[in-house]
């Protein structure tokens, strides 16, 4: 591309015969050099913010990379937490369970226990009536033969 000053500096080469008047091509040549030093100038600065812009852009895509891999590290983190929660409660939960069962196995035991009592003294309670009762009706019939 060409700089302004290239423009500048260009020299023609003089024709006689049928050659371009010096002046109108001085005043031509100062036109093109004003409007394109401008266009020029608005180049470099459009350059400088495209790789502005450019740098800003890498900058937010690394951070946008940065958050993913933050994001996917906390949702592993979070599904290893939820699941060793889930272990930890399915653990309490059987424990609770075979505390439970145990529980119930001693009570049926003391039950058992207390129902062989229970019949044991019934059993006596039986016999006692029925060697008080023999008792009594021998005495009645002692009392009865005097």
């Amino acid at each position: 591309m060409l700089s302004p000053l290239d423009i500048e500096n260009k020299k023609f080469v003089n024709s006689t015969v049928g050659g371009y008047k010096k002046l109108d091509v001085d005043k031509f040549k100062e036109l093109i050099l004003a409007d394109y030093e401008k266009l020029y100038r608005e180049n470099i600065s459009f350059k400088d913010k495209i790789n502005a812009l450019t740098n800003a852009l890498d900058h937010y895509k690394a951070m946008e990379d940065t958050m993913q891999s933050t994001l996917l590290v906390a949702q592993a983190a979070s599904d290893e937490v939820r699941e060793t929660a889930n272990e930890k409660a399915k653990i309490i939960v059987e424990e609770a369970n075979a505390k439970a069962e145990e529980i119930i196995r001693a009570a049926n035991r003391e039950l058992e226990k207390t129902n062989e009592k229970f019949e044991q003294i019934k059993r006596e309670y039986i016999l006692f009536k029925s060697k008080m009762k023999a008792e009594y009706e021998a005495q009645v019939k002692l009392l009865s033969e005097e």
